[in-house]
């Protein structure tokens, strides 16, 4: 079996949100000859820590599109929108999974879903063993088990998953806001009498930008080089790190990644 990507344009933009667009024409790789659907496409994002915890999608950031038969998709069915709630290492995964009505599935034989991944009524299953044509179309925990991890679909690429799509990012969005609104600060506090240092709290302002200065250099150094490991390391230890998360120097302490 052969493995296409599909055709995904992903774009962090500065207010943290991301946009994913999907240029695929699917109306060239799935049957449009039958009257019911036969293809759907499961998105989402999971956040990847420094620890070895388990990973599992972001429920807010699931989203299922039942492709029509023709295989033409809306603008919004194409658009995948998602906030970040905060800085860090993700990962975004799109993959078009069969139906039961899929001809590769639902055959003269029956339904052949062993071995295979595919999507029924909300929910994501592997086939343990097929279902013959004499028997009706019910899934039990004999012929199959839900995928409740969707995240682990990404193991199983190579049970009847043909077109996906995976990507790894990393975001200091917020990391970024936090210091453009510590220099505006900074800034203004300065203008106001002139002053732009006698200020004992300007200079503890300056010394958190400074701190802040220097993060983001080297986190933006390790995400260019693809160390995206290493700046969740470094991502985690910020958000614990008091001085940055005091609200008491008039900075949203959201903006800086603490919560």
């Amino acid at each position: 079996m052969e493995y296409s990507e599909l055709d995904i344009k992903l774009h962090v933009h500065r207010d943290c949100l991301l946009t994913a667009f999907d240029h695929t024409h699917y109306e060239e790789i799935i049957p449009t000859e039958y009257s019911d659907p036969t293809s759907v496409l499961v998105e989402f994002m999971c956040y990847l820590p420094y620890s070895n915890d388990e990973v599992v999608p972001i429920n807010k950031s699931k989203k299922i599109v039942i492709i029509p038969p023709s295989g033409i998709l809306t603008h919004d069915d194409r658009k995948y929108l998602y906030m970040f709630e905060k800085d860090g290492r993700y990962s975004y995964h799109k993959y078009l999974l069969y139906t039961k009505d899929h001809p590769l599935i639902k055959t003269r034989g029956g339904y052949m879903i062993e071995d295979k991944i595919f999507y029924h009524d909300g929910k994501i299953y592997l086939g343990l063993a097929n279902i013959p044509w004499y028997e009706e179309f019910i899934l039990t925990s004999e012929n199959s088990k839900v995928i409740y991890n969707w995240y682990d679909l990404r193991e199983y690429i190579s049970a009847f998953i043909e077109y996906f799509y995976e990507k790894e990012l990393f975001t200091i969005c917020k990391l970024d806001r936090c210091l453009f609104e510590l220099q505006r600060k900074i800034f203004f506090d300065g203008l106001k009498n002139c002053d732009f240092g006698a200020c004992s709290l300007t200079k503890q302002l300056k010394l958190q930008r400074d701190f802040l200065f220097a993060s983001v250099y080297v986190l933006k150094y390790l995400i260019d080089i693809g160390n995206y490991l290493e700046a969740q390391r470094i991502i985690e230890s910020l958000a614990t790190c008091g001085g940055l998360c005091d609200d008491s120097l008039g900075v949203n302490h959201r903006r800086c990644n603490c919560g």
